[in-house]
């Protein structure tokens, strides 16, 4: 993957970070769990539980990003700004997936 691509990613996952933080009413640490918890509120109020269901699979994922994110600061900490930079992408590139699904989710309990 190019080093171009890097700055894309970067400013796709700030765009989950403000879009998440325009919302709340108080501004907390961006998460990508807090941002899976925020959207199931607003799309389960009025849905069956199999929309919590399908939310449950999709916080899977973010706690595994919240792990990854963690881990690149940790890499950053140390030192080991390639690996760090590896994760990030990583990261963006799990995170855009994670968006992808949540509108899917989204979209499927609208109806």
């Amino acid at each position: 993957m190019s080093q171009t691509y890097f700055p894309l990613f970067v400013l796709i996952a700030s765009g989950f970070a403000s879009t998440l933080q325009g919302r709340a009413e108080e501004t907390t640490t961006f998460t990508f769990s807090n941002y899976v918890q925020a959207e199931r509120i607003r799309a389960c109020a009025d849905s069956p539980s199999s929309c919590h269901e399908d939310f449950d699979k999709l916080a899977l994922i973010a706690e595994r990003l919240d792990t990854h994110e963690k881990l690149a600061e940790a890499f950053e900490k140390t030192g080991e700004k390639e690996k760090a930079l590896e994760a990030r992408r990583q990261i963006a590139s799990d995170a855009v997936m994670l968006d992808f699904l949540l509108d899917s989710v989204i979209i499927l309990h609208r109806k």
